[in-house]
C-alpha cells in the first residue's frame, strides 16, 4: 500500500518530497540572490535610478516600512492625544499595523512609536 503512495505523482508523499528538495535548493541559492539584489540597489541607489525596465524584466526599488512599538504606554496616551481611536485592547496588536504604517506615511510621529524603513530591489521577470 506504501508503494502506491510513492509512485502516484500526485500523491502527497511524492509532493512533499519534491517540497522539500525545492527548499533545499532555495536554501542554497538565495544567498547568492540576496548579494545580487544588495549590489543592484547599490548600484540603482548611486545612480539614483528608481526602475530599470527591459523587454524581459523590470526591477524597481521600493521600501518596507516596519512600525515599531518602542514604548506601549507612551504611544498609547500619545494615540489618545491625537485623538486616534485605539481599535484593540493592546495598541502593538496587528490591528493598528495599518494605521501606525499610513501615520509614518504621512509623517506623523507618535510618542513610543518608531518605524523601520528596509529599501530593497523588486524583480519582475515577463512571462511569454
Amino acid at each position: 500500500m506504501n508503494d502506491i503512495l510513492t509512485q502516484n505523482p500526485n500523491s502527497p508523499a511524492v509532493k512533499a518530497k519534491k517540497l522539500m528538495e525545492l527548499q533545499t535548493l532555495y536554501k542554497e541559492i538565495k544567498p547568492q540572490i540576496d548579494e545580487l539584489k544588495a549590489e543592484l540597489l547599490q548600484v540603482m541607489q548611486e545612480q539614483d535610478v528608481l526602475t530599470l525596465k527591459t523587454g524581459t524584466y523590470t526591477l524597481s526599488r521600493a521600501k518596507r516600512i516596519t512600525p515599531q512599538v518602542v514604548d506601549f504606554k507612551t504611544l498609547r496616551k500619545s494615540l489618545e492625544d491625537a485623538e486616534i481611536e485605539v481599535i484593540t485592547e493592546e495598541v502593538f496588536a496587528p490591528q493598528m499595523d495599518l494605521v501606525f504604517k499610513q501615520a509614518i506615511e504621512e509623517g506623523r510621529e507618535f510618542d513610543g512609536l518608531e518605524s523601520k524603513v528596509t529599501e530593497y530591489v523588486s524583480v519582475r521577470i515577463k512571462e511569454e
